[in-house]
């Protein structure tokens, strides 16, 4: 970062090691010192409830079906650092009936913490996430001004192993499709309604970086280039850049 400053922003220390979800006060406590030197512009992504992924899955990597209780003493101190510092933070927060209510309830008791849920429209297992729909979570921006979603998201045609399932609601899946599928017309309506709270998002860790070019190519195939001007322009940098800086773009 010291070297290429304008390619690089620096973050704390992510919530997807053992370091965070076997010790999370410890963590949060560290968080802390970290954000006093203010050389950081975002925390996370925090994994809350998490599946183990596709790779991990077929690795037998199972310890990494990890529950961190949204409502548990460790991630109250989180939200509160946020409102604190006023530093945004990414959960992966897996689309769950069950979970739901929880979430509410947090985005709800703290206001003024950015919250970033990654991954829009991934459920692992449809049959447990009856409730989530493009009228959820329109209902969701509407009640919690402070919550955002990005859209790290596989191809339209991928399978999570777990289930067997097409695991990307946001898409239509069509074989015969580049990328195995289009944007659904109502998600992509919700994208247009409200731009503001949408983020690019690559979902690229260091085990697979050489994807990211890839990635992002097909973001904007399959999201970026179907909405219009405003809505492309603020989803793929503008929104990033007023939760990282505090600034509106350009100012």
């Amino acid at each position: 970062h010291r070297q290429y400053p304008a390619y690089f922003i620096p973050t704390t220390a992510d919530g997807s090691s053992p370091h965070w979800y076997r010790d999370p006060y410890n963590f949060v406590a560290r968080l802390r010192q970290e954000l006093a030197t203010r050389s950081y512009f975002l925390m996370g992504e925090f994994e809350v409830r998490h599946y183990p992924s596709p790779q991990q899955y077929m690795a037998g990597r199972l310890d990494r079906d990890v529950t961190l209780p949204i409502d548990s003493p460790a991630v109250h101190r989180l939200f509160q650092l946020a409102v604190e510092t006023g530093i945004a933070f990414q959960i992966h927060y897996e689309i769950e009936d069950a979970l739901l209510p929880a979430l509410e309830a947090m985005l709800a008791r703290y206001p003024e913490a950015r919250v970033i849920w990654c991954h829009l429209g991934q459920v692992r297992y449809r049959e447990r996430a009856g409730r989530y729909n493009v009228k959820y979570v329109r209902g969701l921006i509407e009640r919690f001004p402070n919550l955002y979603f990005d859209l790290g998201l596989a191809r339209p045609s991928h399978f999570h192993p777990a289930s067997g399932q097409r695991d990307q609601m946001i898409y239509v899946y069509e074989e015969n499709r580049s990328y195995g599928g289009y944007l659904d017309p109502a998600w992509q309506r919700l994208l247009e309604d409200f731009p503001e709270r949408f983020l690019a998002a690559s979902d690229t860790d260091p085990d697979r970086y050489r994807q990211f070019g890839n990635q992002i190519a097909r973001l904007r195939y399959l999201v970026l280039d179907q909405l219009g001007e405003r809505a492309r322009h603020l989803i793929a940098y503008q929104n990033a850049w007023r939760l990282l800086s505090g600034e509106p773009w350009g100012s």
